[in-house]
């Protein structure tokens, strides 16, 4: 099998060979032909090759970082319309690839506080400055952000990104790995980091968790 995500698909990488995560890369963003990762150029070599499976696992960047940008540049936008058109292009994206046996994974819910997350989004966003200009001014640091999208409100657009997920899954006869089906009240804390400002889930779990979704005889490295 093989696997394409962002930095969150590593949770496979126990279990499957063949894992690609292209750190920082939104669903929205395999839909632009001039992305500038080239994530979506680059699966779409890979898939020359054949496999036995191909797991997607795209969507949290654009929960938890481009749609805080986004709230923060432009306050007065549609954010479940932005959503919505970052679903269709990932959908579309996959489907133009024509495979087989494709297994496309739901996002978690949050399990960072609004407060985290406002810490995470600084974090990145300062880093990522810093990586592209090593001698950085100062005043070219980004500012903390000013809007936080309530946890509450970031679970229904995860759930409604899902929704949309599966019912793109049951329409082109493709797997929906589930992962929340799985907790009952919130993430368990075997999931969770001690790291309180890292936002993935502790990899091997997740990973198994999310493999549940296929026949034991498929998970192969």
């Amino acid at each position: 099998m093989i696997v394409f995500g962002d930095s969150h698909a590593r949770c496979f990488c126990s279990y499957i060979k063949n894992v690609h995560a292209f750190s920082a890369s939104s669903a929205r963003g395999l839909g632009n032909p001039s992305s500038q990762s080239a994530a979506n150029q680059r699966i779409r070599q890979l898939c020359q090759k054949k496999y036995d499976g191909y797991i997607f696992y795209f969507g949290k960047v654009d929960i938890d970082f481009v749609l805080m940008y986004v709230i923060n540049t432009q306050p007065d936008i549609d954010l479940l319309a932005y959503l919505d058109i970052t679903i269709d292009r990932y959908v579309s994206f996959i489907k133009s690839l024509s495979l087989e046996n494709v297994y496309i994974c739901e996002l978690s819910l949050n399990h960072m506080s609004d407060e985290i997350i406002k810490i995470v989004n600084y974090k990145e966003r300062v880093e990522r400055v810093i990586n592209i200009s090593k001698n950085i001014n100062e005043d070219f640091i980004p500012t903390q952000l000013t809007t936080v999208i309530p946890l509450k409100i970031r679970d229904e657009y995860v759930l409604h990104f899902n929704r949309r997920l599966k019912s793109f899954c049951a329409k082109n006869d493709y797997t929906l790995l589930e992962i929340n089906k799985y907790f009952t009240d919130g993430i368990p804390a075997a999931y969770i980091r001690p790291n309180r400002i890292d936002h993935h889930l502790v990899d091997d779990i997740t990973g198994e968790t999310y493999l549940r979704g296929i026949n034991i005889s498929k998970q192969i490295v």
